[in-house]
């Protein structure tokens, strides 16, 4: 701090009280910007692919054919049409599944594409066995595998 001349340097803010023409409120409000957790409930789904796997045995370079890829699609187009919150309705359909919960196969592949911090993966049915299986955060679907047998969490039939 710059001495001037003839002027004395002390503190001045010891006596210093600060006022205030408003009246703080306490009211406190989140910002517009706020997001709960389970927000995205009321929004369509929004696909990534940064986790896709190509290769392995759910790879997308295994999809048989053109005609096999336009209809995975056109399923993924109609779940578009709909929120987060009328897929997750069908719980038997489309759901969360436990990594303890899927094959063994299925472990050892996300291990092999560095995916196995993960504790969860979410299942999307297309139609009978057909599957689209990755990771739901906030609404955005992080595509993995396409499983046409339902070999990545393979269920047993009841009474069969």
């Amino acid at each position: 701090m710059p001495v001037w001349p003839n002027t004395t340097v002390h503190s001045q803010k010891k006596n210093k009280i600060p006022c205030s023409k408003k009246k703080p409120t306490c009211l406190k409000k989140p910002s517009d910007n706020y997001v709960s957790q389970d927000s995205y409930l009321q929004y369509s789904p929004v696909w990534r692919f940064d986790f896709i796997d190509l290769q392995g045995p759910w790879g997308w370079l295994n999809v048989e054919s053109k005609d096999k890829i336009q209809d995975i699609l056109e399923k993924l187009q109609n779940f578009e049409k709909l929120t987060w919150e009328e897929i997750k309705k069908n719980k038997k359909c489309n759901h969360e599944i436990s990594i303890e919960q899927i094959s063994k196969k299925a472990r050892d592949r996300l291990i092999e594409i560095k995916k196995d911090d993960l504790e969860e993966i979410f299942s999307l049915r297309l139609s009978g066995k057909n599957r689209v299986f990755g990771v739901l955060e906030d609404g955005i679907f992080y595509i993995i595998w396409w499983d046409p047998n339902h070999k990545v969490c393979d269920s047993e039939l009841k009474h069969t």
